[in-house]
């Protein structure tokens, strides 16, 4: 039988099911529009078509606009008063009223803190979809968790999906306005298009051709202006810097590059060392702040800084990429002739796990490392692997966590750290 390894007693215990929430919803939408289309079939088969249109904008208006765009963290939630437990196999098993439910630690893919109702909130993002959200006393009950899980800050990275600061009836207005626009602008943008492939000559064409040429203009900013606020931002927060996702577009913040994060309204604010800050819109204050509070976690310096001769051991300084890597193996091992005084596995950990060390030492200290074979050692490699969000980064020192140092690999990650969001 397992015994507990880590015991929480929560005032306000609860399991939300996002996934759950959003399937109902598309099912209630089609559902609904599939009603409206039998009733138009039966008792107006010659308005199918207009009004079949016009419901499909509307159920498209729905679901995009007023059923979307809840916050995923910062939002207040009640529950029941229950306990949530880690067992010595890893699983968590989370008991709310007479219920016990038990969920594997792999299962277990996020989780962060915040503060709600004068005290401390800690939030597990589970595999299926499900969010837990338990009241703590302390900050440090809710870190205790995290560590538990091998969710913390130092190992494992978040992706947030963000809500959206608009209320539910802005946002039905907003995705119905733009869809209605988006329908003008496209017929608009092919006859255009196709009055200028015809070649067609006469004032009746030009006129034609200005007419369609100005709707399609109009209403594909007005349809741009209108949905673009309903697009979701998924921000990616880690060890190494933050990645913001709108779209096709990704924006990484480097931690060398950040100088301190705020709040400003509804808007987590990313000062930078250079060039103006970086402006992330949340759903709410409370929302904003819980995210700077997880940034500001994730990016704590640490502690103890590495000695300036691990740091010299690790640097390549030049050396062809055959010779640094035989010596870099080579640090952790008595045997080895390459070995140097002084250079122990703590040094490298602090060098492997500080979020603002170049790449070049990063990678070097995961390939270290995880030559020694201790398990121990290559699990504290995976949690510095996880805990980042910079795509470059962790392709690098997932090869080094196996005994590879890639140099093109390597190259790619010390360009994307020099770049500026």
């Amino acid at each position: 039988m397992t015994s507990p390894r880590l015991r929480i007693e929560s005032s306000s215990l609860r399991i939300v099911s996002h996934r759950r929430r959003a399937w109902a919803r598309r099912i209630a939408v089609v559902g609904g529009w599939g009603v409206s289309m039998a009733l138009l079939a039966a008792y107006a088969p010659d308005l199918t078509g207009i009004y079949g249109t016009a419901l499909t904008f509307l159920c498209l208006a729905l679901l995009v606009g007023s059923l979307r765009g809840g916050p995923a963290a910062g939002a207040a939630r009640r529950g029941e008063p229950g306990a949530v437990t880690v067992v010595d196999g890893g699983a968590l098993c989370v008991q709310i009223g007479g219920r016990t439910r038990t969920i594997a630690r792999g299962d277990v893919v996020a989780g962060w803190t915040e503060e709600g109702r004068g005290q401390g909130r800690v939030l597990l993002q589970i595999r299926t979809g499900e969010v837990i959200a338990a009241d703590v006393t302390s900050a440090a009950d809710g870190h205790a968790l995290l560590e538990a899980l091998g969710v913390a800050p130092e190992q494992r990275a978040v992706a947030v999906q963000l809500g959206s600061p608009h209320t539910p009836t802005r946002r039905f207005v907003l995705a119905l306005v733009g869809l209605v626009s988006l329908a003008v602008a496209a017929p608009s943008a092919l006859i255009s298009a196709g009055l200028v492939m015809m070649g067609l000559g006469g004032s009746d064409w030009l006129g034609t051709l200005a007419l369609m040429g100005f709707l399609s203009v109009i209403s594909g900013v007005g349809a741009w202006r209108c949905l673009r606020p309903l697009v979701g931002t998924t921000l990616r927060i880690g060890t190494d810097g933050l990645s913001i996702r709108r779209l096709l577009r990704r924006r990484f913040v480097p931690r060398a590059e950040i100088a301190g994060v705020g709040v400003r309204g509804a808007a987590l604010v990313v000062e930078r060392r250079s060039g103006g800050p970086v402006v992330v819109m949340a759903s709410s204050a409370e929302e904003a702040a819980s995210l700077a509070s997880r940034v500001t976690d994730a990016l704590a310096g640490r502690a103890v800084a590495a000695p300036a001769e691990t740091l010299a051991a690790l640097d390549r300084a030049g050396r062809p990429l055959a010779e640094w890597k035989h010596a870099i193996l080579a640090l952790l091992q008595e045997s080895a002739g390459y070995r140097r005084a002084g250079i122990v596995a703590d040094d490298l950990f602090s060098v492997l796990e500080d979020g603002a060390a170049r790449p070049e030492r990063r990678v070097a200290a995961a390939a270290a490392l995880a030559s020694s074979g201790e398990p121990a050692a290559q699990a504290r490699v995976r949690a510095a692997v996880e805990a980042c969000v910079g795509t470059k980064l962790r392709i690098a020192m997932l090869r080094a966590a196996d005994g590879e140092i890639d140099e093109g690999a390597l190259a790619a990650a010390e360009e994307e750290a020099m770049r500026r969001a």
